[in-house]
């Protein structure tokens, strides 16, 4: 089945309060990409503060709304290396109906691998994020203001 292959590359993150945002499960690619174990952590920890700033923003506008976010970052590797990173998220509903997770996933773009041990250091900044209309409409401007 195809979804097999996006798994290492997904992740879910889950809103605990107003402001406090936790990653449930984090894919086996994106916890190799950032050199740890991410899974249970919570999701702001090194990002620079705009970055950090832009995805509270989206991240509460995904489940208030909710709507869609397509988002490319900028992230520095250990190694020095500058990484873009494109990322899609979308709203869970549970079973009482109410939004408190979002499936998010997530890859470089320009498609590089490698098997070489390169972690994210840093996420630097959010360089383009929109949000987009699953049925509920869309906020009118993106978090990056």
């Amino acid at each position: 089945m195809a979804i097999t292959r996006i798994l290492p590359v997904v992740s879910v993150i889950e809103r605990e309060g107003p402001d406090q945002w936790r990653f449930r499960l984090v894919g086996t690619e994106i916890e190799r990409r950032w050199g740890k174990r991410l899974t249970g952590n919570e999701c702001f920890q090194s990002l620079s503060p705009g970055a950090a700033s832009i995805m509270r923003l989206e991240l509460k506008c995904i489940v208030e709304w909710p709507c869609g976010s397509r988002s490319q970052r900028r992230a520095e590797l250990v190694s020095g290396r500058m990484a873009a990173i494109e990322t899609l998220r979308l709203p869970l509903r549970g079973k009482d109906g109410a939004v408190s997770q979002i499936l998010s996933c997530s890859g470089e773009l320009g498609g590089r691998t490698s098997t070489v041990a390169d972690p994210t250091r840093e996420i630097i900044r959010i360089t383009e994020q929109e949000y987009f209309d699953i049925g509920a409409g869309r906020p009118a401007r993106s978090a990056i203001l």
